[in-house]
């Protein structure tokens, strides 16, 4: 088999565990009703209050044991990985669209290709933004931030961890919707 072909089953078989009451093929058709709508909107209420909620019940003894000044680190670290998200560049919402025509044309291969050539394009970036992250960590954590000195070490091991997961952040991001 061809390359095209491994990545067509691969993508086939994730369609059919994701959604198994689908028959995912080279060539198929899916409908949408309004059961799935529901269903999908149901979903998606869940996804955003399940966390709100898990945040007031756990966010206040984390702080009791963290100390304010170490929660207020932990949370600029999350508030600037959320902000690497910006850097997508719309390349996500771009290869849902255009990986949801393909599969409309029964083009497999075409959504593998825009696929692929996404998480390349952000790997790529994710990597050049976590040298620029780690070489300016230094003026970030002092000059910008003003974190104290006695989190200094904490701090940069933790931003240092951030930096490291970016490219993982933006590939998932630039492929959240296929």
């Amino acid at each position: 088999l061809r390359l095209q072909d491994h990545i067509l089953m691969f993508h086939t078989s994730i369609l059919n565990t994701i959604s198994p009451h689908h028959n995912y093929s080279k060539n198929f058709r899916m409908t949408i009703n309004g059961k799935l709508v529901a269903r999908n909107a149901v979903l998606n209420l869940l996804g955003l209050t399940i966390p709100l909620v898990a945040a007031v019940i756990f966010i206040p003894p984390v702080i009791t044991r963290l100390g304010y000044e170490r929660f207020g680190v932990f949370a600029l670290t999350l508030a600037i990985l959320s902000y690497f998200t910006v850097f997508d560049f719309g390349l996500g919402r771009a290869v849902t669209k255009h990986a949801a025509a393909a599969i409309g044309r029964n083009d497999m291969a075409a959504m593998s290709r825009y696929t692929w050539t996404a998480m390349a394009a952000q790997f790529v970036l994710g990597c050049t933004l976590t040298a620029l992250l780690l070489v300016l960590l230094p003026t970030i954590l002092v000059e910008l931030l003003n974190v104290p000195p006695h989190l200094l070490d904490e701090s940069r091991l933790a931003f240092s961890i951030l930096a490291l997961i970016v490219p993982a952040i933006l590939v998932a991001s630039s492929i959240s919707g296929v």
